[in-house]
């Protein structure tokens, strides 16, 4: 990453799943659109109120310790591309469960990957009841299948 970009690190550190990076770019967008329509100050506080708690506060304290010039369309404009772009260019990990995670169990399995992986690796979950227990991993053209089901049907075949 370059160093224009690095005040986003902490910020992909609290995005974890396809999913979240989607609504923020979402987000970004609609700022963007109306980026001279408002007050720019009145577009930065928008920013911050859409954005989901955890990444309007690390982007807060990056504003406040990086001292981020966001004090102009155009410097609001060039953050706002260069995190979409840095949004785009996450790498995505499938994670195939027999359940739907609770946000705190997708907390612990983000930051598991993320410490593993990269902070730009980004989890979208699949959910299938035929797993049963485990996951099933894929990523990078990888099939890592260690699901409960995949275990059964192995020591069933021998």
């Amino acid at each position: 990453m370059n160093n224009s970009l690095t005040p986003l690190s902490p910020l992909l550190a609290v995005i974890y799943t396809h999913a979240e990076a989607e609504k923020i770019q979402d987000i970004l967008n609609e700022v963007l659109e109306n980026l001279y329509k408002v007050h720019h100050t009145d577009t930065l506080t928008m920013l911050l109120d859409k954005l989901p708690a955890s990444v309007g506060e690390v982007l807060n304290q990056q504003i406040e310790q990086k001292k981020l010039d966001l004090q102009t369309p155009e410097a609001i404009k060039n953050f706002a591309d260069n995190f979409s772009q840095v949004l785009k260019s996450n790498e995505l990990l499938t994670l195939t469960l027999a359940f739907e995670p609770s946000y705190e169990l997708t907390q612990k399995i983000a930051s598991l990957i993320k410490t593993e992986f990269g902070l730009n690796t980004l989890i979208e979950f699949k959910i299938d009841s035929h797993v049963m227990g485990g996951a099933i991993i894929t990523f990078k053209g990888e099939y890592l299948d260690y699901s409960l089901k995949n275990k059964i049907d192995h020591f069933l075949k021998q």
